[in-house]
């Protein structure tokens, strides 16, 4: 059986490779080694380094461009690439000719048994043009070619502008299965009137990962000594949020973000006499620059450290696994501290975080972006660091539970595909 994986994701955010990571073991533990798994990505040449390894290709999206060139320039090379994949996709339809332009993932789309829209949060309007609509014509595109389509492991919604909404309605409504990652979804699925296909709600794909095997006394030694000096023994990991504020309506909360955490790794470092490490979950300017804004405020900038790396999903798990605690925007990098059984705070952005948190009974421990204060983080890190050892036998347990969860969501596509007589 062949599989096209849809959305256009990008190596550079490892939330996203972890996703599309979980998502292949999981099919190829319910199907086994034949399945065939092409993924769409917005950088073929790292993705396909990173996923040749499980035996996975890689084609590249028709979102592609330079991100080097100007904005009013990618977009209009957007617009082009998607203007000429729809008259190459034309041809096919009425001649079965595949023309060259951005022939592998025609090829793919063409030749696939199921198309498979990519696990994650792409599906709202918090990102319009880098989010919805580029996943909402991928779907569309598939159903042309008439194709089945399952959205995977997603958070969906919410849809709050009516002509927004009414288009995610028509398009979504034509696939055949939504699996969602966490229930807060499930509301603003069906507030938006998308009640034609199948719902059903597992749990975020990365569960399905186990956590890597390595030394960790050993790992965690190494990091101390990029401190000069060693008398702490507590370390703390943190992931910060930079594209989040880009939007105007969000730029106000970027104040008090810094001084929370700035304040907040003061406090770590000066009462607890803790040790801090930046942990780069994305890898993006506007991540560094958040970073900066919080070291420029910090006092004692001996006792933290910055890790800029490109680092593979396995090599950050064995770095937050390290961590005695964990304080974590990026929502992904919650999920590693909590694969690798490390008491987290997560700071909550969109929904996403709050509806996986939920479901794993961490609910205390989110604190939402735009109302945080130095104060109730400062609050929530000290309960946290003196219950951390009745909250990790929680977390080992529950992320047992997740992963079994996680795992089911290639059982559902089994299920569906010997429902319709598919041979699998």
């Amino acid at each position: 059986m062949r599989i096209l994986v849809i959305n256009p994701n990008n190596w550079y955010n490892k939330g996203d490779v972890s996703n599309r990571l979980g998502l292949v073991k999981a099919l190829k533990k319910e199907f086994g080694d034949d399945i065939l798994i092409t993924i769409e990505t917005l950088t073929p040449k790292k993705d396909s380094q990173y996923f040749k390894r499980y035996g996975v290709d890689v084609v590249e999206s028709i979102f592609c461009t330079d991100s080097v060139s100007p904005y009013i320039l990618r977009i209009i090379k957007v617009a082009g690439n998607v203007i000429l994949f729809l008259f190459s996709l034309a041809i096919y339809k009425i001649f079965k000719v595949n023309l060259t332009f951005k022939q592998k993932i025609l090829d793919a789309l063409t030749n696939a048994d199921l198309i498979i829209s990519s696990p994650g949060g792409f599906l709202q309007d918090y990102n319009v043009a880098s989010a919805l609509i580029p996943n909402l014509f991928l779907i569309f595109i598939a159903k042309i070619v008439n194709k089945p389509v399952i959205i995977y492991a997603q958070s969906v919604g919410p849809f709050r502008n009516r002509i927004l909404r009414h288009i995610a309605k028509l398009i979504i409504n034509r696939a055949e299965i939504i699996i969602l990652r966490e229930k807060i979804s499930e509301k603003y699925v069906k507030d938006a009137g998308i009640n034609r296909p199948k719902i059903f709600v597992t749990a975020d794909a990365t569960f399905s990962l186990n956590p890597p095997s390595y030394n960790r006394e050993f790992y965690r030694h190494k990091l101390m000594k990029f401190f000069p000096s060693n008398d702490a023994q507590i370390l703390i990991g943190v992931t910060t949020l930079g594209e989040y504020f880009q939007k105007r309506d969000r730029i106000k909360y970027v104040y008090g973000y810094v001084k929370s955490l700035s304040q907040t790794i003061d406090y770590l470092t000066e009462k607890l006499n803790a040790k801090v490490i930046f942990v780069p979950q994305v890898i993006a300017e506007t991540e560094r620059l958040i970073t900066r804004l919080i070291l420029g405020q910090v006092k004692n900038k001996d006792r933290v450290l910055v890790i800029e790396e490109d680092l593979s999903p396995e090599e950050l798990m064995k770095l937050i696994g390290c961590m005695d605690l964990f304080i974590g925007t990026r929502t992904h990098s919650s999920i590693y501290a909590l694969i690798m059984e490390v008491p987290v705070i997560t700071i909550a952005y969109e929904h996403k975080a709050q509806g996986i948190m939920s479901m794993l009974g961490l609910s205390d421990w989110v604190l939402d972006i735009k109302r945080l204060n130095e104060r109730e983080l400062m609050l929530k890190i000290n309960k946290l660091y003196s219950q951390r050892f009745e909250i990790k036998k929680m977390i080992a347990f529950k992320v047992r539970e997740m992963r079994s969860k996680s795992l089911y969501t290639a059982k559902i596509i089994r299920k569906w595909l010997l429902m319709r007589g598919s041979h699998v």
